[in-house]
């Protein structure tokens, strides 16, 4: 009869054998575009680098907005502030705001259903078994959806690791996907109006977007023990729930 350490070791390996069976189609595909196409990583560097990147698709710059605000999406490392600054400016917003979202509902539901594919123990070793721990109480509970919505609405919260938690939580694929498009919604729409005023030259809806980007920040940091109580809180109370 087996050990249940070497079961535990078993699952560990097996665990890490799927990460990096994902690594490869997540991370690998980015580094052979970059190896083929070095140019890349600069373009993706400022608003300007990519509004130029973009401009020489033409027809298909649309296309090449949408694929980089999935990827931004599914790969943290790619900025999807500056991507959506550039797309405000290159197509208006209403085309940037349906491409945007599409991109958003579409990189969600790539990393939700990856974990999915990966199991609990792979998502683990990727977040980490603290935060997994965490979003994971969070996303199970009664409550969720009001918290999730809390963390995707605050700046700085890491919330491209959120969905590959939720694939494996007890929350339903649809109420994730509306919370996380309704919970990032408002920094989207800050970030295409500033491309959008960037390109009509309005320098007064610059200023707006500016200081009510700055409030909210100024806000989120003054109030951050708060928040962060409030959350500890809510986890706290979840712990002795299930103790």
């Amino acid at each position: 009869m087996d050990s249940p350490n070497k079961n535990n070791h078993l699952k560990k390996i097996i665990a890490v054998l799927e990460l990096l069976f994902i690594a490869v189609i997540i991370i690998g595909i980015p580094i052979f575009v970059y190896t083929v196409h070095p140019e890349i990583k600069d373009e993706i560097t400022s608003v300007e680098a990519f509004q130029e990147f973009l401009k020489k698709y033409n027809d298909l710059s649309m296309l090449i907005y949408l694929l980089f605000q999935i990827l931004q999406v599914v790969i943290a490392i790619i900025p999807g502030q500056i991507i959506q600054i550039a797309g405000g400016y290159m197509f208006g917003m209403f085309i940037a705001i349906l491409l945007s979202v599409i991109g958003i509902i579409i990189g969600t539901t790539i990393s939700f259903y990856i974990s999915r594919l990966i199991g609990k123990g792979a998502v683990a070793v990727l977040v980490g078994d603290e935060r997994f721990e965490k979003y994971s109480r969070i996303l199970n509970s009664k409550k969720s959806h009001l918290v999730l919505f809390i963390l995707y609405l605050i700046p700085g919260v890491p919330k491209d690791m959120i969905p590959y938690v939720a694939g494996v939580s007890n929350i339903r694929f649809l109420s994730f996907i509306i919370l996380s498009v309704t919970g990032r919604f408002p920094a989207m729409i800050c970030s295409l109006l500033m491309g959008n005023f960037i390109m009509n030259k309005n320098y007064m809806g610059m200023s707006a977007v500016a200081a009510v980007v700055g409030v909210i920040l100024a806000i989120c940091f003054f109030k951050r023990k708060s928040l962060n109580k409030f959350l500890d809180k809510y986890y706290d109370n979840l712990n002795n729930k299930q103790d």
